[in-house]
């Protein structure tokens, strides 16, 4: 069978096997189809797994892929159409607001674990200051 692997090099497959990581979500399945037609499903981590890897691998060695992949999910929030400045600030002033829904429009939202509002401010903190400009 004939595919182009992840680096766009022709008949290059990537397989990552590892017992030992503590895997949260379930898999995702996702449709794959390759440059000679071949389609298939593939079972894949879930996206926001995969992000919460990228920091934890990040923190846990030091390889340049890690550090690449972060700053280009960063850059790809920086060029999103910012209508203001994204803030720790503004986070915390629109949750404010917010948490007034989870009151009222609780059968409007899926929630996959209930999670208490100091653990959401926290979580938010520890992401630390940071600000991207708006465009």
């Amino acid at each position: 069978m004939k595919y182009t692997g992840p680096s766009g090099t022709p008949n290059t497959l990537k397989v990552e096997i590892d017992y030992a990581q503590n895997v949260v979500l379930p898999a995702c399945d996702r449709e794959y189809k390759n440059v000679y037609g071949v389609q298939t499903l593939v079972r894949v981590m879930d996206l926001r797994e995969i992000l919460s890897e990228k920091f934890r691998a990040a923190s846990g060695r030091a390889r340049y892929r890690d550090f690449y992949d972060i700053a280009m999910i960063l850059d790809l929030v920086r060029r999103k159409e910012i209508r203001e400045t994204i803030s720790q600030q503004s986070i915390f002033r629109n949750w404010e607001i917010a948490k007034q829904e989870r009151g009222g429009a609780v059968g409007l939202i899926v929630y996959t674990k209930d999670m208490p509002d100091e653990e959401i401010v926290q979580t938010v903190k520890r992401i630390g200051p940071f600000e991207i400009q708006k465009t």
